[in-house]
């Protein structure tokens, strides 16, 4: 049967032909790497969780962590946003030919596991550093990185150049695991991990009913660094003067108001003297540490 193509054109569709195939058509991905992307982007929605202040759990639009991630809404609302981006994700790398897919999923893994490498679990200025963990602090901008990529390398190892050993009438009757291309050690290690997780979240979440507490205020100081504060013994307050704040990234200015602490609010007030410039507690310094709004009283 005699077509009206000619043969450029033949070459023009057999060449998109190959180029669909190669996109679309198997080899795929195996399950233990979109297993390892899943938890990989679960790990991240944790561990933002797991840094949040305490106010962020009694009220969660007033204190975020916004260096790196942060949530101003519910945590569940969070949760459905990661659930939904990472279906998405795993959906489009399902159905791409593994030489392309690879891709995405080295740049997904990489994205999630950099809020670690950044932001390092291991040490900040509020934790204590006994041997041996001074050590772990030291160079934890060198270790994170390499068990990361160390963690990284195992799952490419086993996922991509595992010898297959089952044919595939053994894999139709193996169990559901194997059908999906799981161990199960892999399987296990899966819920372990997200027991883990679940168990960070649920400590970080903790408010304390007896003794120091976060307090919610009506009004509070915009965060800054290095202000001063005197105690007014004859009317049991605390009085909040200048500091430096971050007007924009990297923009810090100094101020001059005055703040009023009565242990259940702040007041701004306006001094009719005040000293003649803005000036913060220790000028010249590089400003070290920051003053959340999660103010704590004796319960």
């Amino acid at each position: 049967m005699e077509t009206n193509e000619n043969p450029e054109q033949k070459d023009i569709h057999q060449t998109i032909l190959r180029l669909i195939t190669g996109i679309f058509v198997g080899p795929y991905l195996p399950a233990s790497l979109m297993v390892f992307l899943a938890l990989a982007i679960l790990t991240d929605y944790a561990y933002v969780l797991i840094r949040e202040p305490k106010i962020y759990w009694i009220d969660y639009g007033r204190e975020g962590v916004h260096a790196m991630g942060g949530f101003q809404f519910h945590p569940l609302v969070a949760l459905a946003v990661y659930l939904i981006y990472g279906a998405l994700i795993l959906g489009i790398l399902r159905i791409l030919n593994r030489k392309i897919s690879i891709i995405f999923w080295s740049a997904a893994v990489i994205l999630h596991s950099s809020t670690f490498i950044l932001v390092s679990p291991m040490c900040n200025n509020r934790t204590l550093q006994p041997f041996p963990y001074w050590f772990l602090c030291k160079y934890n901008n060198i270790i994170i990185p390499l068990i990361i990529g160390s963690i990284i390398g195992v799952a490419l190892s086993k996922g991509l150049f595992r010898e297959e050993r089952k044919s595939a009438e053994e894999i139709r009757q193996g169990s559901l695991l194997s059908k999906l291309g799981l161990s199960r050690l892999g399987a296990a290690f899966s819920v372990i991990w997200l027991i883990f997780l679940g168990t960070g979240v649920g400590i970080a979440a903790h408010i304390p009913t007896q003794g120091w507490r976060p307090l919610i205020t009506r009004d509070q100081p915009q965060l800054r660094y290095e202000t001063m504060v005197a105690y007014d013994s004859d009317n049991n307050k605390a009085i909040l003067f200048g500091g430096t704040v971050e007007r924009s990234a990297g923009n810090w200015t100094k101020v001059n108001d005055t703040w009023e602490w009565d242990g259940e609010n702040w007041t701004q007030l306006g001094p009719q003297q005040s000293p003649p410039r803005p000036r913060k507690g220790r000028d010249g310094l590089r400003p070290q540490t920051k003053n959340h709004h999660a103010f704590w009283g004796l319960g």
